[in-house]
């Protein structure tokens, strides 16, 4: 039995000698063969083989060494390629983001200059509209000051009349200083409110409104908002045939763009009487009465005094 194993060993050991020879030999390892062509006697072979054991044992440790160091370079190697396909990924990840900021900060930077070019028109705007206040204000300025004018003549008329014993007539101005009606009883649709506008259609109106229009069939009767008297009427360009009726303690009311009057100036009116029809007299887009209230020259908002 132990023969047998000898055999075996003997056999083992000769095809590892075998194969380390053959290694020796294509790898030029002249020592080693050396070694084993000067053995004398068996036991120097024995020996040998066991040396050659030893060697090939040996040379498995470091081969196994070589493929773990192998292993490793491979792991190392995916592990690297891994991490260069993450770097790509983000690389690309972050050129998007880079193009989509750029994307945005081009966006941002278009309605930048939109805002500006909407901050600059507005701006012309609020200078044209302040200059439309300026003028209107100068107008009603104005307009009141020949309110007051005939007011005055018209109480110096009376006193010089009664002063003389003459029996003229001379009218009474009525008015308490309030207001009670809407000036176009037939039609309530305010289209235009008061304050600042733009009227697309007829760009030559008023930045800032100073009253309100009502819409209004052409002909429909306007009616005196309060008792008063009719201290103006009168037409021009703008405001087309108009009345200004006085209703005393600083409050006055405009009717303008009307057809005809049903009053004369310096006529008194009560609240509610007809005082003369809408039409399209002066600027405007069509039949309407554009309405305004002062108090004290100062133009105020209608709808503050009266509702439709």
């Amino acid at each position: 039995m132990k023969l047998q194993n000898a055999y075996i060993m003997e056999k083992n050991q000769y095809e590892s000698m075998k194969k380390r020879m053959q290694y020796a030999y294509e790898n030029g390892d002249i020592d080693y063969i050396q070694a084993l062509i000067e053995i004398e006697n068996f036991d120097g072979f024995v020996n040998q083989s066991e040396y050659v054991e030893q060697v090939s044992i040996f040379d498995q440790e470091q081969l196994n060494k070589l493929m773990a160091i192998k292993q490793e370079i491979a792991t190392g190697e995916e592990e690297m390629q891994k991490k260069l396909k993450d770097i790509k990924e983000i690389k690309a990840e972050n050129k998007a983001e880079q193009e989509e900021l750029k994307g945005l900060q081009d966006e941002k930077k278009e309605k930048l200059k939109e805002y500006e070019s909407q901050i600059s028109e507005t701006n012309g705007l609020i200078y044209d509209l302040d200059a439309d206040i300026e003028a209107k204000t100068i107008e009603i300025a104005a307009l009141q000051a020949e309110v007051e004018k005939k007011r005055q003549e018209v109480a110096e008329a009376r006193v010089k009349a009664a002063e003389s014993g003459d029996d003229t007539y001379i009218p009474e101005i009525k008015g308490d200083g309030t207001i009670c009606c809407w000036p176009c009883p037939s039609w309530h649709q305010v289209d235009s409110p008061f304050g600042p506008r733009y009227v697309e259609d007829c760009p030559e109106a008023s930045r800032y409104h100073n009253g309100i229009d009502i819409s209004g069939d052409y002909g429909v009767e306007i009616v005196a908002a309060g008792e008063g008297y009719v201290s103006t009427t009168a037409y021009n360009d703008a405001r087309g045939y108009y009345i200004i009726v006085d209703h005393g303690n600083g409050l006055c009311t405009l009717y303008q763009h009307m057809s005809g009057y049903a009053v004369s100036e310096g006529d008194n009116v009560s609240a509610g009487q007809v005082i003369g029809y809408v039409g399209e007299s002066g600027v405007g887009t069509g039949p309407h009465l554009h309405f305004e209230v002062w108090v004290n020259r100062g133009p105020v908002n209608p709808e503050l005094y009266i509702q439709p």
